[in-house]
């Protein structure tokens, strides 16, 4: 029956592989020959065979969407229910690979197991999300029992992979119908540790998601994420519209908020010489602007020293940095001479004494510089005058 099948549909694929030693059910079930299948159970092949992946029947059947095959191994007692090496379902694969029709064909399997979660804690509805796929997220949204809550890969949970899915597959545009199809359930937790949605959105610069996530109160727009803010990673990562807009909620923002080193969003931005970004911070009459990290630095003297000039000039017009230790630290910090120079008139315009250590070391690099530049000509004429001079 075998070499008539092959002989008839040379195209479809041999039932048996004697490299790879697969099991001629196996082979059935992947390739979705439902005959071949139900013969080879006839004859008493093993239901509990795996391919050699580790894949039990029902889930090569559910990854192509064979969803004949998958009746009749229900048919024939296969639980639905069982899981791989992983702890997958059926159902994972079904939902991660985009098949409604086989969703809907396990979803309605007497005992099904929908809050079914993997070895890693992903359930399917996590495995939808994931695979972008809304519709298959829908059905199984539809059914009560589904936990929206559930933590999948790496204490992720399903509406986290929302925006990860936007932010990998989608060219970090933002999944917005994925996010208002979760968004529906009334039991979602929108602030959950370590991964909260509003961080990994406004990491990758998800505008929009940003947005839709600070419309909802409860919404925690300062969990951090290891000890970074999502305005610190906006900040961080350059997406000037999701630090405006978050800069924007007043009080319900942390503007001062530090990392593990003390860093505040107002060190990251002079350290980039995101002016822009300072501007919007500055505006803030929460703003600690002499803050200081662990190392003592203030946001004047890391902008001093990173050589970001046009943010240096505009701190100094801000009042709340005149500070005047922060002013010395800065200029011993300054990475150029106009920036010293700008901070020693600044001083002065003030009418508050300093000490030049710095400028003193930096006039007599000039003058050496200088003296370097003389022709030589002119220095060895010097040097015989005044030899000439000692002589005589």
């Amino acid at each position: 029956m075998l070499l008539h099948h092959s002989k008839v549909h040379p195209s479809q694929p041999r039932l048996v592989d004697m490299n790879a030693r697969d099991n001629p059910l196996c082979l059935a079930v992947d390739a979705g020959l439902k005959e071949i299948a139900q013969a080879l159970i006839n004859y008493g092949a093993d239901l509990h065979v795996t391919d050699r992946y580790g894949q039990p029947l029902l889930h090569q059947a559910a990854s192509n969407g064979h969803d004949d095959v998958i009746q009749l191994l229900l048919s024939h007692g296969v639980d639905v229910n069982s899981t791989d090496p992983g702890g997958h379902t059926a159902l994972h694969f079904a939902a991660f690979h985009g098949h409604k029709s086989t969703t809907k064909l396990l979803l309605s399997t007497p005992g099904i197991d929908i809050a079914a979660s993997d070895g890693e804690g992903a359930t399917a509805l996590c495995a939808a999300a994931r695979g972008n796929h809304r519709s298959v997220a829908l059905q199984i949204l539809a059914e009560e029992p589904a936990n929206v809550n559930a933590r999948c890969l790496g204490q992720k949970t399903a509406l986290h992979f929302a925006g990860w899915t936007a932010l990998s597959y989608a060219a970090g545009q933002g999944d917005l119908r994925m996010l208002e199809l979760l968004l529906t359930r009334t039991d979602l937790d929108l602030n959950v540790s370590r991964a909260s949605p509003i961080y990994l959105a406004a990491e990758r610069g998800h505008l929009e998601v940003v947005r839709r996530l600070v419309s909802f109160e409860e919404v925690d727009i300062n969990q951090t994420v290891w000890h970074k803010s999502p305005l610190f990673i906006a900040i961080e990562n350059g997406y000037r519209g999701v630090a405006k807009l978050l800069l924007e909620q007043g009080s319900r923002l942390d503007v001062n908020a530090k990392t593990s080193l003390g860093d505040t969003a107002l060190h990251m931005a002079v350290s980039y010489g995101n002016l822009d970004i300072v501007e919007l911070l500055l505006k803030d009459d929460r703003l600690d602007v002499t803050g200081i990290n662990r190392y003592g630095e203030s946001a004047l003297e890391l902008a001093a020293r990173n050589g970001k000039e046009h943010v240096v000039r505009r701190l100094c017009r801000d009042r709340r940095a005149r500070n005047v230790r922060h002013f010395r630290s800065a200029m011993e910090a300054a990475s150029n001479i106009r920036i010293l120079y700008f901070l020693q008139g600044q001083l002065m315009r003030h009418g508050v004494e300093h000490g030049v250590r710095r400028s003193d070391r930096l006039a007599r690099g000039s003058s050496q510089l200088a003296e370097s530049s003389t022709s030589p000509s002119l220095r060895r004429s010097t040097r015989m005058s005044q030899s000439y001079l000692n002589s005589s």
